[in-house]
Formats: C-alpha cells, sequence, structure tokens
C-alpha cells in the first residue's frame, strides 16, 4: 500500500541504521515530509469503507454478468 519515496520510506526489517537515516531523512526535509503526507492522506481516501464496498459490488456486479459457463463433462 505504502510506494517508497511516494507515500513513505520503506526499510528492511531489523535494520536500524536505514530506519534511522529514514527518519533523519524525514525530520530534517519539511518538504519530503509534507509531499509524502498529502500523498499519503490522498491515498487513504481509496480505502475507506465506501470505497472498499463500492469495488467489492462493481465486482459482483462483474461476475455476476459474465456468461455461465457450461460444463461438458456428462457428470
Amino acid at each position: 500500500v505504502v510506494n517508497h519515496g511516494a507515500e513513505g520510506l520503506l526499510v528492511p526489517p531489523r535494520d536500524e541504521r536505514s530506519l534511522a537515516k529514514a527518519l533523519i531523512s524525514l525530520i530534517t526535509d519539511e518538504s519530503l515530509r509534507n509531499q509524502m503526507a498529502a500523498r499519503g492522506r490522498a491515498k487513504a481516501l481509496d480505502y475507506g469503507w465506501q470505497q472498499i464496498a463500492q469495488r467489492v459490488y462493481n465486482y459482483y456486479v462483474e461476475v455476476l454478468n459474465q456468461p455461465a459457463i457450461q460444463d461438458n463433462s456428462g457428470r
């Protein structure tokens, strides 16, 4: 869900040095921090209950509108 450098900074698990470098870059670069925050907020709006419910509903409609598959196996 998070793209490195877009909505946040991803670091490898248990890599304290990478985590420290990522945190320092966010602390010292206000522009980067603000850009990532704005992108993160915008992306989060795509994951609200209304949006998720609409996607599930659209998927069901799509599946139900497909022609039925015939079973020609003779069973």
